[in-house]
């Protein structure tokens, strides 16, 4: 199974997670340091808003959308469709929800900066709709994913270094990531030759329907999932922007350290190997994988923070980090359980419906939280931990149920 460690495939992979790694080290410091935690937090929630709508937009499909990719490579006219299906209705439903983006927009802007720094945060949206994340994890075109990365990333650090001065200059930064944005978009235009990008009225809708019947589980999961993008703007409406953005710090330094056991995720996601022992050694090395990241947490976490936050530092920052570091130990359960198996070789609305599930409870811990707790930001983290917890074991537990009757079956 290890042997597509060494692959070329890991190779881009591995290049394409360093540049999402490197970059950020340096523009983080850079936007806190300018703008200051006010303005920076400011951002960081419209970014939010628009990054939870474009996970409503998207349906959750990714997963689906891959597997589907995955499923047509022998069929040049189903591998068509399969790439081109979720952009166009991802298009659909961000003319649905964008007027809604910018109603909120105009009406939570005391300025006319304010507005258009709000507006430009909507590229999350943008790179949602456009950017074919599914058709490089279906055919495993990793060096795709680099050259896109690579693109956008390159253009968020000259912008930053070169057009970032003053505590004014804050509505630029979500300039520059709309244009970076763009930039990667056209790699991955540029990369997906098909025969034609139009698709029939009535093939559109016979395939909507195939797409909607597994979507609205996810898209019910995706609405009830307020501990993703959702918990930013909840701490902004309730702990105000400078809490927004001492969560964003730490958040971002768990993402980067979740990036070694995503990685390996997408390079098995289209392994055909379905045994129990290969999910049982993945699991294994993600595991050890995560406990070795969590104890860098202990040992480096200060120094990482003081790094991003400069003199903005402060011991609230530390705590949050610990805290959510958690999550790190629901990952082998998402990676393995969820994605690499769940969404591969369970029924398609499976996945969603876990999702609904542990998004049930998950919005009932937050309820006893804000009819208890109100003013609690810590154990506001620890709810945010526990959701990805939660949808973790359930992952694990639909594995043992689906192999235990897979082998009642085979007696």
């Amino acid at each position: 199974m290890f042997d597509r460690l060494f692959s070329k495939s890991l190779f881009f992979l591995f290049l394409s997670k360093m540049n999402l790694l490197v970059v950020p080290l340096i523009v983080y410091p850079i936007c806190i340091s300018t703008v200051g935690l006010e303005k920076f937090g400011f951002i960081v929630f419209w970014v939010g808003v628009s990054a939870f709508a474009a996970k409503i937009m998207s349906l959750n499909m990714d997963s689906y959308s891959s597997r589907q990719v995955f499923l047509s490579q022998g069929s040049p006219e189903s591998l068509r469709l399969s790439i081109l299906m979720p952009v166009y209705m991802k298009l659909c439903l961000c003319c649905v929800v964008f007027p809604f983006f910018v109603v909120a927009c105009a009406f939570r802007s005391q300025t006319h900066i304010e507005f258009v720094a709000s507006m430009f945060c909507a590229y999350p949206m943008l790179g949602v709709v456009f950017t074919l994340n599914h058709f490089v994890v279906g055919l495993g075109k990793f060096d795709v994913v680099l050259f896109a990365s690579v693109s956008e990333k390159l253009i968020v650090l000259i912008g930053v270094l070169f057009f970032l001065s003053s505590e004014k200059d804050y509505w630029k930064i979500p300039l520059i990531y709309t244009v970076a944005t763009i930039c990667s978009i056209l790699v991955y235009t540029f990369s997906v030759k098909v025969s034609s990008y139009v698709i029939s009225r009535s093939t559109f809708k016979v395939k909507s329907r195939e797409y909607f019947k597994v979507a609205r589980w996810l898209l019910l999961g995706k609405l009830m999932q307020l501990h993703t993008n959702g918990a930013k703007v909840l701490i902004g409406l309730i702990f105000g922007y400078a809490a927004v953005t001492i969560y964003d710090v730490a958040e971002k330094i768990v993402n980067l350290l979740k990036m070694p056991m995503t990685l390996l995720g997408d390079l098995f996601f289209s392994n055909d190997d379905d045994s129990r022992r290969f999910y049982r050694d993945l699991f294994i090395f993600q595991l050890a994988l995560s406990v070795f990241i969590w104890l860098g947490v202990f040992l480096f976490g200060e120094f990482a923070l003081r790094y991003f936050s400069g003199e903005h530092y402060s011991e609230r920052m530390l705590v949050t980090l610990k805290v959510l570091s958690l999550i790190l130990f629901s990952m082998p359960f998402l990676i393995v359980f969820g994605s690499n198996y769940t969404v591969k070789h369970c029924d398609k609305a499976t996945y969603g419906k876990l999702l609904v599930l542990s998004n049930s409870i998950s919005l009932c811990f937050l309820a006893i939280w804000g009819v208890f707790f109100y003013t609690s930001f810590s154990l506001f983290l620890y709810w945010v931990v526990s959701c990805e917890l939660i949808f973790g074991l359930l992952c694990l537990y639909q594995y043992y149920s689906k192999m235990g009757v897979e082998a009642r079956s085979d007696v």
